[in-house]
């Protein structure tokens, strides 16, 4: 049942809410044109009506939001939160092209005009950090958007798809509360069933935040009905998927299109057309004889000098990255940028092939005069990650178990026990030497070191050395328990000898610093640059170079970690500098608590792969990086490092 409050009381609830800070009497009594004793004793009768503290009380700050209680469970009001508002203002102003009162949309919303101005002033932000050809004025006490039409709704679809992440009509009924949001939905997407419309160019998501803002401006406008102009809007045959729209969205919600929107949608599905005929003439030609793809292959060559990641045996990796780099080449020479809607995801599992892709963007800039975008970058990620994925088995620096078979009884007995002892088969693990006659044994003792672990069906010695266990040709059951026991424990201490060595590779006791308090992304890096250079492990060149990655690409991952380092590998000596902080800051678009600065010597590289490999999977689950906030000691850092690679790494 709906509370019995005010409209006043409401608003009065609905503010301290929207604010998630204390509010002083006097702002609420400004916002509101009432007393301060008036906003007393509607605090008072507020708190009866709910009959629990849903408000605050201070005098030294005022009034505040007692988060403790669920705001839907009080069925007050259908309240946005912060993000979901500046999608609102954002819509509002593209629909008062000449302009939008600031008081009128404050008292609209439920806010103060402070807070308004702190809403406007992260629209500016968001424009000018992405790159919109847009700018917001104010003309006394109205706000309007300056620039074309189609690149303020791009603006709206960016903060939508990037801050709210909507994919149901009822999520996008919250911001366009005027149109029947989920029928309109139905109608776009049987409309694309029909007619086939369908292409990684065309966002089904983007596609309806544009008709559902136009059709919100028809309603806005009051336009029901037809005209002439409509009609002859609606039926250009240059318009294609659009005249099926606007007659769609007249014939069943009378809603009539403007033609400055009927324009807006041409422009929105044109660059469709325009990339599907990009694609086919970046595909077409002969690959191998493209200069691009020279200069890919010079460049995968450096990688492995930079990075001991060799791909430049992989002719199709160097094929698919020619046809990305061409088609991506002609897309900006049109202006055009798509998004990697797994940017992120990419992010988290695959840190480390961000700097590779980095290089071979900037390298491939270099050559041919183009500045690649993050996108793009990422895009060259998802090319390399395969391929990464099988030679990083191949290229992780590591010590294996040297397990000796010896079955002078010929191969197939052999294979026979290794095809029944799963554990014979990690690669990852193992480095298995099979021995099937008495020459090979010999000239394996007089040429090889002596392994870990020998298995035989034969008693013999090796160097001196006999069989850690005979077992039968057949491989009873009681071999393969025995094989698996003496294998998992000499595992287990290869993998302690392993953790050991990049403990003392990576890690130095001194460089943890537990629960520092910083305010931003750039004051921590600072931070622990200059502890870093006071241990003498890096040079004054090396902040720059932090810095200078960050501000490409940041570190950030959405379980709650920061993975700065260096554009280039250039460290005096190698470390991980370690922050948890006192409270989680902005980092790029996320927020972070836990901050491992990489700092690399150039002699360590080889080892840089194994160790990116068990970081990266460490980082990946937020539960790992909460436990890793609440470490108060290095040791207890490692300990939990320790489990995690006991119980996950092979």
């Amino acid at each position: 049942m709906k509370p019995m409050l005010s409209k006043r009381q409401e608003k009065i609830l609905v503010t301290l809410y929207i604010k998630e800070d204390w509010v002083k009497g006097s702002e609420l009594s400004e916002l509101l044109a009432v007393s301060d004793r008036t906003i007393r004793m509607d605090i008072e009768s507020i708190k009866a009506v709910f009959n629990e503290p849903v408000i605050q009380t201070s005098k030294q700050y005022g009034y505040r939001y007692n988060r403790e209680v669920d705001f839907k469970s009080l069925n007050v009001e259908n309240v946005l939160d912060a993000r979901e508002r500046l999608a609102v203002v954002i819509k509002e102003m593209i629909l008062s092209p000449t302009g939008i009162d600031y008081f009128d949309l404050a008292n609209a919303l439920y806010v103060s005009e402070s807070t308004l101005l702190t809403d406007l002033h992260l629209i500016r932000k968001e424009i000018q950090s992405h790159g919109f050809p847009l700018s917001l004025e104010r003309h006394n006490d109205t706000f309007m958007f300056q620039g074309r039409r189609l690149d303020q709704v791009k603006l709206l679809i960016h903060w939508i798809k990037n801050n709210l992440g909507y994919s149901t009509p009822e999520q996008f009924a919250r911001i366009f509360p005027k149109i029947d949001v989920p029928a309109i939905s139905d109608m776009l997407l049987e409309l694309l069933v029909e007619e086939k419309y369908f292409s990684r160019y065309l966002s089904f998501r983007s596609l309806l935040i544009t008709v559902l803002m136009i059709s919100e401006q028809a309603v806005t406008s009051n336009t029901s009905g037809d005209n002439e102009e409509d009609t002859e809007s609606r039926q250009n045959p240059e318009s294609g998927l659009v005249v099926w729209i606007t007659c769609r969205l007249f014939e069943i919600f009378e809603l009539s299109i403007s033609p400055q929107d009927v324009e807006l949608l041409n422009e929105s599905l044109s660059m469709v057309k325009t990339m599907e005929e990009v694609e086919g003439f970046g595909r077409s030609g002969d690959v191998l004889s493209e200069p691009i793809f020279m200069a890919i292959r010079q460049v995968l060559n450096e990688v492995k000098t930079h990075y001991a990641l060799d791909f430049t045996h992989e002719t199709e990796l160097a094929i698919d990255l020619t046809i990305h780099i061409k088609i991506a080449i002609l897309r900006m020479e049109k202006g055009i940028f798509i998004k990697n809607p797994i940017i992120e995801q990419m992010k988290r599992e695959y840190p480390f092939l961000f700097d590779v892709a980095l290089y071979i963007g900037n390298r491939l800039s270099e050559i041919m005069g183009i500045r690649f975008h993050q996108d793009e970058i990422s895009f060259i990620v998802c090319h390399l990650a395969d391929t990464y994925e099988s030679l990083q088995r191949g290229n992780i620096v590591r010590d294996r178990l040297k397990v000796l078979v010896v079955a002078l009884e010929g191969r197939s007995v052999v294979k026979y026990i290794i095809k029944n002892n799963e554990v014979l088969r990690q690669e990852s693990m193992i480095e298995r030497i099979e021995i099937v006659s008495a020459a090979e044994l010999e000239q394996f003792i007089q040429t090889q070191t002596m392994p870990d672990v020998i298995l035989s069906t034969s008693m013999i010695k090796v160097g001196g050395k006999t069989p850690d266990l005979i077992i039968r040709p057949e491989v009873s059951m009681g071999d393969r328990f025995s094989i698996q026991a003496i294998l998992t424990k000499e595992i287990e201490k290869l993998k302690k000898r392993n953790f050991n060595t990049l403990t003392r590779v990576f890690f130095a006791h001194d460089q943890f610093y537990p629960s520092i308090r910083v305010k931003k992304s750039e004051e921590c890096i600072r931070y622990l640059c200059g502890r870093l250079k006071e241990g003498s492990f890096v040079d004054d060149a090396f902040e720059a170079s932090v810095l200078e990655r960050e501000s490409l690409i940041p570190t950030s991952i959405q379980t709650g970690v920061a993975l700065p380092h260096a554009t280039i590998v250039h460290a005096l000596k190698t470390s991980v500098a370690i922050a948890t902080l006192q409270e989680a800051i902005e980092w790029g678009n996320q927020k972070v608590s836990v901050v491992l600065l990489f700092a690399i010597a150039k002699e360590d590289i080889h080892y840089l792969n194994y160790f990116y490999a068990i970081i990266s999977r460490f980082a990946m689950d937020e539960a790992n990086i909460q436990r890793l906030a609440k470490c108060a000691t290095f040791d207890a850092v490692i300990a939990l490092l320790y489990e995690f690679y006991l119980q996950n790494v092979q």
